[in-house]
């Protein structure tokens, strides 16, 4: 209606911007339907400067606010709105002050790993919800299921931003490549955070980050992503004992008055400081009013059933480490069972060699791969240990994998090395 209109008053783009004072990049993004609900302010200065009378004038405002209203109910923004956080949110002082730099830091990309269950997403999800008045282009996140069998691919993930950015779909080029260069222009020019959760390579995240300018791109990963340049990293651990008793006790709420206090040290010792660990049994608890803290400690006692008991509804111990364990190599599925029967709790390249009867070069690509995925963790004398519950995790997939007779003769070619080697 807009381009009928001028076309009869006998004007160019160039010339009703000049008489309405509304930019021509506008006017040209109304006559194409790249924008379908534009200010009142703007309509009324078009119905003036076109000498639109009656109903034809009446006629284009009315169209405007359809527009604003359907602009309204469906704004693609709420595809990539955040997760609500966490109530119960605990520790993680130093972690929070890192993130907070993340608006003025000099990098562009800020990057958080650890195994899973470590509560990576948690303390995005935190931070980024703090840092919403310092993005004032928008929050956005976007899960890239990187431990998924399908993991979403740039294209798709670059179209749901373009989407969430207010580009119409009919603008939104075909080509990943094209796509990529439109989301960083657009980025360019607004202060935004975009973050990308569950990333599973730099391949998947590369064509996601923001160029120059004030926008800044957070991720969260298993896999450290060496390949990334110029980025800021953060290595999330465990909670420190005190930190993990009191996300235990903020789980319970009122009923950790009521349960003995070294009952909760005990549990939250025996979770090892992982956050989903302290989530699920301090979730169990919460659920089970008539259970005690007590007995839930004495059946976690029991090591060899100790894993089932980490699990409440959906969530899992075990299904957390399982997805990362299938993204291993089957050789270093078969280093990483077999390391469970390792007499202490460290090791080096040759005892895993050993173990997973692999030359040592093999042994040291296979510990990469562990180590990769927060599987493993390693320190600079090259010696590898596993977190408790990882470990246990190893066991149950050692004994679905090889027989009694083949166990026991693993357990004593390991000591035997152990043994030589001290």
């Amino acid at each position: 209606m807009l381009r009928g209109h001028r076309r009869a008053a006998r004007l160019t783009l160039e010339q009703l911007a000049e008489r309405s004072g509304v930019s021509a990049r506008t006017l040209s993004d109304l006559e194409r339907g790249r924008s379908k609900g534009p200010h009142h302010r703007t309509v009324t200065a078009l119905v003036e400067a076109l000498a639109l009378e009656g109903d034809a004038g009446k006629q284009l405002v009315e169209l405007a606010r359809d527009g604003r209203l359907r602009d309204h109910w469906a704004r693609p923004a709420s595809l990539c709105e955040l997760p609500r956080p966490v109530d119960d949110f605990t520790g993680r002082a130093a972690e929070l002050a890192w993130t907070s730099e993340l608006e003025c830091a000099e990098s562009v990309v800020s990057l958080i790993t650890g195994s899973g269950g470590m509560g990576k997403t948690t303390l995005a999800v935190r931070a980024a919800h703090a840092l919403r008045p310092s993005f004032p282009g928008g929050v956005f996140f976007v899960d890239l299921l990187g431990m998924s069998p399908r993991p979403a691919t740039a294209a798709d993930t670059l179209w749901l931003l373009l989407r969430t950015l207010g580009v119409a779909d009919e603008e939104i080029p075909d080509d990943a490549g094209e796509r990529a260069s439109v989301y960083r222009s657009l980025l360019r020019d607004r202060h935004a955070l975009v973050v990308l959760d569950n990333a599973g390579s730099e391949e998947q995240v590369r064509p996601l980050l923001p160029g120059d300018g004030a926008s800044r791109a957070l991720i969260t990963a298993r896999r450290l992503l060496a390949g990334l340049e110029g980025v800021r990293r953060l290595a999330l651990g465990p909670h420190s004992p005190s930190e993990a008793t009191e996300l235990l006790a903020g789980i319970l709420g009122v009923r950790a008055a009521r349960d003995q206090e070294s009952a909760l040290h005990q549990l939250a010792e025996l979770s090892e400081g992982m956050p989903l660990a302290l989530r699920i049994i301090g979730n169990r608890l919460v659920s089970r009013p008539g259970w005690d803290a007590a007995a839930l400690v004495a059946r976690l006692a029991d090591e060899e059933h100790r894993l089932d008991q980490f699990k409440a509804g959906d969530l899992k111990i075990a299904t957390a480490f399982g997805m990362s364990y299938e993204q291993l190599s089957d050789t270093a599925q078969r280093v990483f069972r077999r390391l469970a029967v390792v007499p202490e709790s460290d090791f080096d390249a040759a005892l895993a060699a050993v173990v997973g009867e692999v030359p040592m070069e093999v042994a040291w690509d296979a510990l990469d791969e562990l180590v990769d995925l927060g599987l493993l963790m390693d320190s600079v004398a090259g010696r590898y240990r596993f977190h408790d519950l990882v470990r246990l995790f190893a066991r149950l997939r050692l004994e679905a994998a090889e027989s009694p007779a083949e166990r026991e003769a693993l357990t004593a070619r390991a000591a035997q090395a152990y043994a030589t080697q001290s």
